[in-house]
């Protein structure tokens, strides 16, 4: 079974030199819009509000993984990778300037190094699943109070989560 790209066309293209993970998009309040790009050693921001022309605009450096999975809640970045040292966030505020900010989430009483997925609902809980926090299961964060600060809120820890969606406080 073949399937045929009808009606898509190409209309730019970037060129990286190492294995990419996912993608997720971003508008900043001017109505610039970013692919955020997980690489195997960090995060591309790429401007594509011109996408004949996409250009990197910041780049995150990390530590080598197959895997970052990334997700935005109002102008910050947060990403989980397989590899240390944990739960990346990037101040998106700046953009377009490229003087942003980035800093790994670390907490006294939960702490993890990797994770394989996050996932962030409408109301602004962060869930993180598959970490190496206790069995793998999920770790719940608000993100409400100061998105750079997450508050831990719970943890699901019964067996290992690989991914998982929350609708309505029900995970």
């Amino acid at each position: 079974m073949l399937s045929q790209n009808k009606g898509l066309h190409l209309l730019g293209h970037l060129t990286f030199d190492e294995e990419l993970s996912d993608v997720w998009g971003y508008t900043d309040s001017a109505g610039n819009e970013y692919a955020l790009v997980g690489r195997h050693n960090g995060v591309s921001i790429v401007d594509v509000t011109d996408p004949t022309q996409p250009t990197v605009v910041y780049e995150v450096p990390g530590y080598g993984t197959k895997w970052r999975d990334l997700k935005t809640w109002k102008n910050h970045l947060y990403v989980t990778a397989e590899s240390s040292p944990g739960l990346l966030i990037v101040d998106l505020s700046n953009l377009p300037s490229s003087s942003l900010t980035y800093q790994y989430w670390v907490h006294d009483s939960i702490t993890f190094y990797r994770a394989h997925n996050l996932y962030i609902d409408e109301k602004g809980f962060a869930y993180i699943f598959g970490s190496d926090y206790g069995f793998g299961g999920a770790v719940i964060l608000d993100l409400n109070p100061d998105p750079k600060n997450p508050v831990p809120v719970g943890v699901f820890d019964e067996n290992y989560l690989h991914d998982g969606f929350a609708r309505n406080d029900t995970l």
